[in-house]
């Protein structure tokens, strides 16, 4: 068996705080609450994690399927590879949005000259290389370069 490389608890540290910060301060989520926001950030997270239970509870009561296998076994065949589908353009239309966002970002606030497309087509580079060997703790090290 190969030598897998590990993710450090400090890489995943950094991966969870840039995850909760994420784009607030450009789209400035809980902005009218003031200096309350952090009350409201806070309120969404504890919904998210209920949510999260949630799937993981469902998970939990069809071990060894994937989603569109649980879509298929709780709906029916039919229904469930509809949903199923539809949950997979969903997915893909987040994952473009996650991308677009990203270079939006990247051009704004650190790179005005360079292309959105080329800043894009980098962060792809970069996601693609992940599931090979050592993908996953060289991604998971960016955020660590990002944090003070």
């Amino acid at each position: 068996m190969p030598n897998k490389e590990q993710v450090s608890s400090l890489q995943i540290a950094f991966m969870i705080m840039l995850f909760e910060i994420g784009s607030t301060p450009l789209f400035l989520l809980g902005g009218t609450a003031k200096q309350d926001s952090w009350l409201a950030m806070c309120i969404g997270s504890a919904a998210g994690f209920i949510l999260l239970l949630l799937l993981m509870w469902i998970q939990w009561r069809s071990p060894g399927t994937d989603l569109i296998g649980m879509l298929k076994l709780h709906f029916g065949k039919l229904p469930g590879a509809f949903i199923g589908g539809v949950y997979s353009l969903y997915f893909a239309y987040q994952s473009m949005r996650n991308v677009r966002d990203l270079g939006e970002l990247t051009a704004m606030t650190m790179l005005p000259r360079t292309p959105m497309s080329v800043t894009m087509l980098v962060f792809l580079c970069c996601l693609r290389y992940t599931p090979s060997g050592r993908g996953p703790r060289l991604y998971s090290g960016c955020p660590r370069s990002c944090c003070p």
